[in-house]
């Protein structure tokens, strides 16, 4: 259990360079009679906008010089 939850916050924690992660979906699920850790993403096409912002969002950025 504890491998799978430094699994789980890299997952959750991973910035894919543009300040978003792409994690839709992860968890626990049964398959073949096994049980496994799964994640899913929503990784946008290059070129075109994945995100469209909201009020709640929060962005760090560089201190102003």
């Amino acid at each position: 259990m504890s491998l799978t939850r430094i699994h789980l916050v890299e997952e959750l924690t991973t910035d894919h360079g543009d300040g978003l992660n792409y994690v839709s979906a992860l968890g626990y699920r049964r398959k073949r009679g096994k049980v496994e850790f799964f994640v899913e993403r929503e990784v946008p096409e290059p070129g075109k906008a994945h995100h469209q912002g909201s009020d709640l969002e929060w962005r760090a950025h560089p201190p102003a010089q």
